[in-house]
């Protein structure tokens, strides 16, 4: 693996990944876009409702909207009803999300017309995204901004979803929607629940988008008192059931991102950190539990939208198993932990004590459920992903986020020992899920293309195939792994302990060895040594360095030299 094509497509990740996180160019737009007849116009709003996925989170109240549509058009254009900032952008955005939605299901249009379709009025409501922010922002002009938010999360939109969703989250606090309404105000009930909602909409939008952005979060957890409603208000689209789940992964989410995905989170005491994983574990299980069956991975749903409700809640939690247990999975992190606590503990603690072995066994035994649950969790999502459809309509986390953070880590799980049993049923895995992205190329003519998939599976099934090469003979007997492994894809759980530790060791020339360290005596040949003239020089790099959610712009004059220490 210490190659140089190695070295170039462990490069082309973070530079390609970052690159999503920003529009390849954006202009101003100077003369707005026809908006369709009324004819048209309802088409777009009633697909909006009934197929769109964050239909289920009711940002917008049907009834309602329909009503101020109606009056709209009932109107003369020039009426100033008619040019108000936030219903201009807020009409323009379900235009824009119902039209997707609408031309995503005829086979007859490709994925480039039906975006550009579409792009057309969410372009109208950009136009107008200035005024509604620095100017008097009421209700409307917060739900417009939630849904363009909505809207750039789906493949092949402009990706500013990150921005847009901030704005919302300022605009939101300002108005005080984090805290619960006083009872003075006197709020009919229905408009209590409408002002819920829409916090906790906006909540689990800017959760899901800083936790694979790597960027940090502008809600304080602790400064929330709106409660999450148990039911909707009258004609609202709102799924309680299934809105209710999303809000409960947000908030594990957000513990996720402060407690282990922090910078400081990397310097905790190994047993704290240990202790944090196993809480939020445990916590991720109870949620995966409470899935109703009606919402558990199935063929048949009763829409598009319903479907793509239960696999987001499957893909996030399975999301954030691996998220929980990065600290020990990453070679590059488990190791920190191994190097400071055991090997100095604080400075008085002795190697051979017994207290340091003792805490050297915890680590390792952390390594190996982490592993597991990691290489799990990635296996279900691909398994997943390879049996959905692709189209305009399709939600970025469904077709991109989640697909390539499982490939990324079930590639490093298969590389950090290429010789388990399992290593042949997790290639093929990741040659499934590079698939998944040459689909995706073909379906948007190359507009959309990431080729790191590709090319990690090229150089994966190289490195799989020589560590079979080496297996031995000794005395007749051929040397295999001892490690008995689950190839059973199912939701991850704490597995049994093994005699391997997957993880970075230090070899006596000074080398690090990027692979399993053996625990259990015997020889073993890693899939490459980096290296190393300061071991801490690849310790004391932040965790965002390296996430695969990172936003760090990774540029030719801009590269951590701790990051690119791995790969000399």
């Amino acid at each position: 693996m210490g190659t140089d094509e190695y070295v170039e497509v462990a490069h082309n990740l973070p530079r390609t990944w970052s690159r999503r996180l920003k529009m390849k160019r954006f202009k101003s737009l100077k003369t707005k876009y026809p908006e369709p007849d009324e004819a048209t116009a309802w088409t777009y709003v009633k697909a909006y409702f009934e197929e769109s996925y964050d239909a289920v989170f009711g940002t917008v109240h049907r009834p309602s909207f329909e009503s101020r549509l109606r009056a709209h058009f009932a109107r003369a254009d020039d009426s100033p009803q008619t040019h108000d900032a936030p219903w201009f952008a807020l009409r323009n955005t379900v235009y824009a999300s119902g039209c997707r939605a609408l031309l995503s299901k005829n086979t007859s249009v490709s994925f480039i017309a039906a975006n550009t379709k579409s792009h057309q009025y969410f372009m109208n409501a950009m136009s107008v995204f200035g005024e509604m922010l620095f100017g008097r922002s009421g209700f409307t002009a917060l739900q417009a901004i939630v849904l363009m938010g909505f809207y750039a999360e789906v493949l092949g939109s402009p990706a500013i979803e990150y921005p847009l969703a901030s704005n919302a989250v300022q605009l939101a606090l300002a108005r005080g929607l984090h805290r619960s309404p006083a009872r003075s105000w006197n709020l009919p009930e229905a408009d209590v629940l409408t002002r819920n909602w829409l916090w906790w909409t906006i909540y689990c939008l800017e959760k899901q988008i800083v936790f694979r952005s790597g960027r940090p979060s502008l809600i304080d957890d602790e400064n929330i008192s709106t409660p999450i409603p148990t039911k909707a208000p009258p004609g609202s689209t709102i799924d309680v059931e299934t809105l209710t789940l999303i809000v409960k992964h947000a908030q594990i989410s957000s513990q996720i991102s402060r407690r282990i995905m922090s910078v400081k989170a990397p310097r905790q005491p190994v047993t704290k950190a240990i202790q944090t994983i196993q809480d939020i574990h445990q916590q991720l299980e109870t949620l995966f539990e409470s899935i109703p069956s009606c919402l558990k991975e199935k063929d048949n749903y009763p829409s598009t939208a319903r479907r793509n409700q239960s696999i987001y809640l499957h893909f996030a939690i399975w999301g954030s198993f691996m998220a929980t247990h990065i600290m020990f999975f990453y070679p590059w992190f488990s190791a920190r932990y191994h190097h400071h606590d055991v090997q100095h503990g604080g400075g008085d603690v002795d190697p051979d004590h017994p207290a340091s072995e003792k805490l050297d066994s915890m680590i390792q035994d952390q390594i190996k459920r982490s592993a597991e649950v990691v290489a799990n969790a990635a296996r279900k999502i691909i398994l997943t992903a390879r049996a959905t459809t692709t189209d305009a309509n399709t939600p970025m986390w469904l077709a991109f986020y989640y697909p390539i953070y499982a490939h990324a880590n079930l590639l490093v799980y298969v590389l950090m020992d290429p010789s388990r049993e399992t290593a042949a049923g997790d290639l093929a895995l990741l040659d499934v899920c590079a698939g998944h992205f040459a689909f995706i190329e073909l379906i948007t003519d190359s507009e959309i293309s990431f080729h790191f998939p590709r090319d990690s599976v090229a150089l994966c099934s190289k490195t799989v195939r020589a560590a079979a090469a080496r297996k031995t003979n000794i005395d007749g007997v051929e040397v295999v792994d001892s490690t008995t492994q689950d190839n059973n894809v199912t939701c991850p759980t704490t597995p049994q302990a093994t005699n391997r530790v997957g993880g970075m060791g230090v070899t006596g020339d000074g080398l690090i060895q990027f692979g399993d360290v053996d625990t259990g005596g015997g020889d073993f040949d890693p899939p490459r040594s980096i290296p190393s003239t300061d071991m801490f020089d690849v310790m004391d790099f932040d965790i965002g360095a390296f996430d695969i959610f990172s936003s760090i712009d990774i540029c030719d004059d801009l590269v951590d030299p701790a990051l690119t220490g791995l790969f000399d």
